[in-house]
């Protein structure tokens, strides 16, 4: 790593990382380099902190009646050492240590009463489903064998529940992701001014989602990226950028035989904190996922749909890097 970045990053370890409240009022002539690509070298150190979440809602109706309605949700909360320990083609991550500070998971289904805006708050306190809490001293690596992610323990026990939520594909697997999503969606080669807004290739969007077995024309998709302001977090000097993803009249790829899809929408919601100092990893990324689908079968009695809601939600902070 340069010198100027190992000063920076030392910085970083030692100071709380916390934004200002005032933001640079640079003039729109100024613009800024937006590099969302950060790939680390190997052996490089951070700790974090994070969360994520997975709700799902099927309710299934027939002539009008609703005949099922079952919901399942997951959220964890984890403060973590994370050590880079090897690294592939383009410095992309292969394996990762993580030191567990703390977890904690709830998982099962959800109150009648729960809602988007409450369920944070609540899954928190537990009450509604399992739950469980690791103390200091869990330690595991995270890497790929046969192409899948694989967790493996090196100290402590990881309940069965415990593994399968943090190897979710919208868990910490994201930290092995070969290439960012963000960086595919909102990466713009020009530079930009604080406020602007710049349209991104919905044919990367369109990818990801036929990997998640939706598929969507390129017309329908919305893509657009927005330079929100500049900030300071900490010692750093940063960019927070936002971007959102839309798109309709999707289609189920692999829908159950004699299903049509009715309707299929997907909306993305991304918002993240880069120091200007592009050697240095974003200090807080969030990214928030709702996919809205109906099937339909004709059946001698009518109609029979099924209507599925999915939202996931993740947020990582850096909390010290170096």
């Amino acid at each position: 790593m340069v010198a100027g970045c190992a000063s920076l990053a030392m910085a970083c370890a030692s100071a709380e990382v916390t934004p200002t409240s005032a933001s640079d009022q640079t003039a729109p002539s100024e613009r800024h380099a937006i590099v969302l690509d950060r790939p680390q070298p190997k052996g490089s150190h951070a700790r974090v902190r994070g969360e994520f979440e997975h709700y799902l809602n099927v309710k299934g109706k027939h002539m009008g009646w609703v005949l099922l309605n079952e919901s399942d949700q997951f959220h964890a909360v984890y403060e973590a050492d994370q050590t880079l320990l090897d690294v592939g083609l383009e410095s992309r991550p292969e394996s990762i240590r993580f030191d567990l500070r703390s977890l904690h998971v709830v998982t099962g289904s959800p109150a009648a009463s729960y809602t988007l805006g409450q369920r944070r708050s609540r899954t928190l306190t537990g009450g509604l489903g399992t739950a469980g809490t690791l103390s200091a001293g869990q330690s595991f690596r995270l890497g790929f064998e046969g192409g899948k992610v694989t967790l493996v323990p090196i100290s402590g026990m990881l309940s069965d529940t415990e593994r399968a939520v943090l190897v979710h594909p919208y868990g910490l697997s994201r930290e092995l992701t070969k290439v960012p999503e963000v960086v595919l969606f909102f990466g713009t080669e020009e530079r930009q001014y604080v406020g602007a807004k710049w349209k991104g290739d919905g044919r990367f969007a369109r990818r990801a989602f036929t990997k998640m077995g939706l598929d969507f024309v390129p017309k329908n998709i919305r893509v657009e990226g927005t330079l929100d302001e500049r900030t300071r977090v900490g010692p750093l000097d940063c960019l927070a950028i936002s971007g959102t993803v839309h798109a309709t009249g999707g289609r189920w790829l692999a829908a159950s035989q004699g299903f049509e899809t009715l309707s299929a929408t997907v909306d993305l919601r991304y918002r993240g904190t880069f120091p200007t100092n592009i050697e240095l990893p974003a200090v807080d990324e969030a990214t928030d996922l709702t996919i809205d689908t109906t099937i339909r079968k004709m059946e001698p009695t009518g109609p029979v749909d099924a209507v599925l809601r999915l939202e996931m939600h993740s947020r990582r902070e850096l909390l010290t890097f170096s």
